[in-house]
């Protein structure tokens, strides 16, 4: 706040008995009651006095204020100050010439209670219904990087106590969070997502690295190239032009605006080196000790291009790979390797999938959908693969439950494994195979499955993939034939017997 305002709101305050012993705004104040003790509705009543602060009001017609388009920004300062037609004004109130407040409020102000206008987007006079706070709130699960999260959790939880203080809302008795509720909490569960870091190599990693002085490099750029050469930074057939050559590293470090703190990838574009033969020196030091973790960021020049992703790859292997990479909580570095593997899967995927096409398409129209009744003519090792892929279902379900993303795609990608084991699969289990897998893999690769949900004819009997709800796994499918029996002589696993899994201890004694 400004230091006037500040003072003056302070000194109004000791006025009106919430503090002690005010000595100015650089002497300090003492509270007159504990914290706990302080109701934000009683401070808001007292600075409705006349005595109290500069407050500006408008009619309804007034609102919103609306900023001026032309705004002039070629000097420092506030350019709205300068908008002499933004700043003069009417008074609504008396009528008379006015100066209207460019000061503007902190972001935080909307964005700490935008959950409830959520709750409420069609109320013309309130920002919020009292009857669709108690019904929707509290947020179920609030997810946001830790950076943004420490600031604005305090900031909502803030604004929740002084709207509840000041009644805006209601807490009903049945309410399933009504604890919780109570104390002002908006969120009941918070998850912070790790970030996305890039592999760089700081120059000053080479300058160590070589047991160079970062305050004395006189040496040639052409000993330097010969050093990195020898430590295997640059291979043999990296050559530079003569007319570098023989200039100091230092001088050409100067020329070319490249510090200790900055990317060597500058000085690599610096030699004119080609763009492949970069990327092959980047990539080969990346697992080294020269590189290290960061977050992207634009000066260190490890930002991952995402459009470029999004060309070469598309966006459903790009957003499988950060849901793969790393459980939801952990950062994790970024490496296009991993993508490709990501593409590669779903490149294996699509292919199985349109391979069942011409089996199923013919059971679509005229199958009831219940695979249970023939799961019993199936061979063991489809019976095995069904089980595999009711397991899956199950798995999958209970870890987005826990927000266990990356073990939901391993799970994909074993299943996939098994599918392409089994060389004959009848078609109706592959009807029930494309049926689920998709539907199962759809929260996590949506443009792909909603895709081959037409290809395949799901969507003209059941509609779109994304309005389905998730499946259920079967619990008979999950229960076996055959179990295997350990056989052990003298504490030593000697052989394994299988037998049927419902078999009596008498009949497995015989």
């Amino acid at each position: 706040l400004p230091k006037p305002f500040l003072a003056k709101l302070l000194q109004h305050l000791s006025k009106k008995g919430f503090i002690n012993s005010f000595k100015g705004i650089n002497g300090g104040f003492v509270l007159a009651k504990k914290p706990n003790e302080i109701k934000i509705i009683d401070i808001f009543k007292a600075l409705e006095d006349k005595d109290s602060l500069v407050f500006y009001c408008s009619n309804e017609k007034d609102l919103p204020v609306k900023l001026p388009d032309e705004v002039d920004y070629s000097k420092p300062g506030n350019p709205l100050e300068r908008n002499e037609k933004f700043v003069k004004t009417i008074c609504p109130k008396c009528g008379k010439p006015a100066r209207r407040e460019t000061d503007t409020m902190d972001t935080f102000v909307d964005s700490s209670w935008y959950f409830l206008r959520f709750c409420s987007p069609k109320s013309k006079d309130k920002p919020f219904e009292k009857d669709d706070v108690s019904y929707f709130m509290v947020v179920d699960k609030y997810i946001g990087g830790v950076e943004h999260a420490v600031l604005h959790l305090l900031y909502s939880r803030f604004f929740m106590k002084a709207l509840r203080d000041i009644k805006l809302y209601d807490i009903p008795k049945e309410h399933k969070q009504k604890l919780f509720f109570e104390k002002g909490e908006p969120f009941y569960v918070l998850v912070t997502q790790g970030m996305v870091n890039k592999k760089w190599i700081p120059m000053k990693n080479i300058f160590k690295f070589l047991s160079l002085d970062e305050s004395n490099l006189n040496i040639s750029l052409k000993d330097f190239i010969n050093l990195l050469k020898e430590k295997n930074i640059l291979s043999q057939d990296i050559n530079i032009s003569e007319d570098i050559s023989n200039i100091t590293l230092d001088k050409f470090l100067k020329d070319n605006f490249i510090g200790s703190e900055d990317n060597f990838l500058l000085f690599l574009k610096a030699l004119s080196l080609k763009e492949d033969e970069i990327e092959n020196i980047l990539k080969a030091l990346e697992d080294t000790p020269l590189a290290e973790s960061a977050k992207m960021s634009k000066s260190k020049l490890n930002v991952v291009d995402p459009e470029k992703m999004l060309e070469k790859y598309g966006a459903d292997p790009v957003r499988l790979y950060i849901l793969f990479a790393a459980p939801v909580e952990k950062d994790f570095d970024w490496k296009d390797e991993g993508l490709e593997g990501t593409y590669r899967f779903l490149k294996r995927y699509y292919d199985t999938m349109i391979s069942f096409k011409e089996d199923i398409e013919s059971l679509i129209d005229t199958f009831d959908f219940n695979f249970e009744r023939l799961a019993k003519n199936y061979s063991s090792e489809e019976k095995n693969l069904r089980r595999k892929l009711h397991e899956t279902v199950k798995k999958v379900y209970e870890y987005l439950e826990k927000d266990r993303f990356n073990t939901c795609v391993s799970s994909f990608m074993e299943l996939l494994n098994e599918i392409q084991k089994v060389k004959s699969i009848s078609p109706t289990l592959k009807l029930e195979i494309a049926y689920l897998f998709n539907l199962i893999m759809s929260p996590f690769v949506p443009h792909i499955t909603e895709e081959l949900w037409n290809i395949l004819g799901f969507q003209k009997k059941f509609g779109f993939i994304v309005n389905q709800r998730f499946p259920k796994y079967s619990q008979k499918a999950l229960e076996k034939d055959e179990i295997e029996i350990p056989i052990q002589i003298n504490g030593k696993l000697r052989s394994k017997l299988t037998v049927p899994a419902d078999i009596s201890e008498n009949e497995l004694k015989e």
